[in-house]
């Protein structure tokens, strides 16, 4: 850990990006509750991969969000394997972030002609019965 720094530095709070993802919302949870623990200066900033984030913690004494479990899909395995395995890095705190999610056609159609969806496969893991109601591929 870089002796240099100190509780009231401001500090990178990384998320897995970008602006709006629900690791920045979790993010801008955390930045709020600890605004005033020990004068902690947090200031959210997105991150392409996990593994940015694990790099500035790690190798620059930031702070990071990773989710690691969702109550549909549970544990997020490869972020806790980064966890796990990670050298100078902890989890210290759980924050809950409430989901939705929007399925987005074109204005001119409508969701009975859809056959077929694109998404993240654990975001489509997490909309599974809408997938299935609607006969989705």
């Amino acid at each position: 850990m870089d002796s240099n720094k100190n509780s009231n530095s401001a500090r990178k709070l990384c998320y897995l990006g970008p602006e709006g993802s629900f690791t920045h919302q979790a993010a801008l949870k955390v930045q709020q509750q600890l605004q005033s623990f020990d004068n902690l200066q947090l200031i959210p900033t997105a991150c392409e991969n996990v593994l940015s984030i694990a790099s500035e913690i790690e190798k620059h004494n930031h702070w990071g969000v990773i989710a690691w479990e969702n109550n549909i899909e549970g544990v997020v395995i490869p972020n806790l394997d980064l966890l796990i395995d990670a050298k100078n890095m902890v989890g210290i705190a759980r924050v809950g972030v409430d989901i939705s999610f929007d399925a987005v056609i074109c204005k001119s159609d409508s969701i009975d002609n859809c056959s077929t969806i694109v998404a993240h496969p654990h975001a489509l893991a997490q909309c599974r019965k809408f997938v299935q109601k609607r006969g989705l591929k």
